[in-house]
């Protein structure tokens, strides 16, 4: 009976999610972040397991005129466990560019 429970919530969990990402993208086509810079990283996994990823995060790179992707070549989704200083050197990257910037 737990599995059960655990499995509904899961599934309401996981569809929220898919909801909450389809607004964020729609806003996100809404507006451009000019030059704002921007790294989308891709876990390699879903480059390669899910149909049209990879095109959908070069898209959302492609948001900014100082956007770029990176690949997490040996990562899950979870890429902030799996590689960290891929994450790390993203949000460095863009710190640097915005101090640069002032």
């Amino acid at each position: 009976m737990v599995l059960l429970q655990t499995q509904s919530k899961a599934l309401k969990a996981t569809g929220g999610e898919g909801q909450a990402r389809a607004a964020n993208f729609a806003a996100l086509t809404d507006t451009s972040p000019g030059t704002m810079p921007l790294v989308a990283i891709a876990a390699g996994d879903s480059l390669v397991g899910i149909s049209g990823w990879a095109d959908a995060q070069a898209d959302i790179a492609a948001l900014s005129t100082e956007g770029r992707m990176v690949v997490a070549e040996d990562s899950s989704p979870s890429m902030q466990f799996d590689q960290p200083e891929i994450v790390i050197n993203a949000v460095l990257s863009v710190l640097g560019a915005v101090r640069s910037a002032k």
